[in-house]
C-alpha cells in the first residue's frame, strides 16, 4: 500500500489519472485507489477508482456464479427426471449398493 498526501484535490486527481494511465500501459498494477477530500465544514469525501485487477476478479466471480447457477439447474432437472421415472431416493443398505 502507498499513501501520496497533496496539498489541493486537483493535484491528487491528476496523479491519480496518471497512474491509471501508467496502468493502461501495462507500466503498473493498481488495485484500488482512493482520493480523500475534506471540505470547509470538514465533511470528508472518498472517491474511490478500482484497478483492473479487482475488475477481471468481479468478471470471474460472475461467470462463476452464473455456471454455478446453471448446474444447480441441471441438478434440479436430473431429481425431477428421477422422480418422474419412478425412482427414489431412499438409502439403500451398504450390502444391496452398486459400485460404479
Amino acid at each position: 500500500m502507498n499513501v501520496l498526501a497533496f496539498k489541493n484535490e486537483s493535484q491528487a486527481f491528476q496523479v491519480r489519472d496518471a497512474l491509471v494511465k501508467l496502468e493502461h500501459e501495462s507500466l503498473c498494477e493498481i488495485i484500488d485507489t482512493v482520493v480523500e477530500t475534506c471540505d470547509a465544514a470538514s465533511k470528508v469525501k472518498l472517491d474511490q477508482s478500482v484497478g483492473e485487477p479487482l475488475r477481471s476478479l468481479r468478471q470471474v466471480s460472475h461467470r462463476r456464479i452464473w455456471s454455478l447457477r446453471v448446474q444447480s439447474e441441471q441438478l434440479s432437472q436430473r431429481v425431477t427426471l428421477q422422480l418422474v421415472l419412478g425412482g427414489s431416493f431412499e438409502t439403500m443398505p451398504p450390502h444391496q449398493r452398486r459400485c460404479h
